[in-house]
């Protein structure tokens, strides 16, 4: 049965800062590390609405999960706001949604919205991606202080 996880964080950058980031294929592999490992199977560098893309991915850079298919739906820079719908051999549905939320401050409001399914692994599924999007928001933060846009 697909649960739904919700995880939101404070960003220290505005939202067009973040949303700069988010278009880079390579903050996806850094903010993911060392929980999981992406490598695209093509050169790829942007992320585009309509594009589907394949990636290798290993868990904890280990254990080797084959390929991991992303379609981006969504990739709306107006709105703030990006759908993937996902997968791979043992999650059959990982629709993950991203929003941004400008503040008043001039930090962002940085929410992941996942639901899954992965049969009946669904709620080891769920404790890995509570700690995995926990760690990737983490991530986040350290990345924009440490390199501010």
């Amino acid at each position: 049965m697909p649960t739904t996880i919700r995880i939101t964080t404070t960003l220290p950058a505005t939202p067009e800062a973040v949303w700069r980031r988010l278009s880079q294929v390579d903050t996806l592999r850094y903010i993911a590390r060392p929980y999981a490992y992406f490598t695209p199977l093509e050169p790829m560098t942007q992320w585009a609405q309509g594009a589907a893309y394949v990636l290798s991915l290993r868990v904890f850079g280990l254990l080797p999960l084959g390929r991991h298919h992303i379609r981006v739906v969504l990739w709306d820079q107006d709105a703030l706001e990006i759908l993937t719908h996902e997968h791979n051999r043992f999650v059959k549905t990982w629709n993950h949604a991203i929003t941004l939320e400008a503040l008043p401050d001039g930090r962002t409001r940085y929410t992941d919205a996942v639901t899954l399914d992965a049969g009946a692994f669904t709620g080891l599924a769920r404790l890995w991606s509570i700690a995995f999007y926990r760690h990737r928001q983490r991530k986040w933060r350290k990345l924009l202080c440490k390199t501010p846009l």
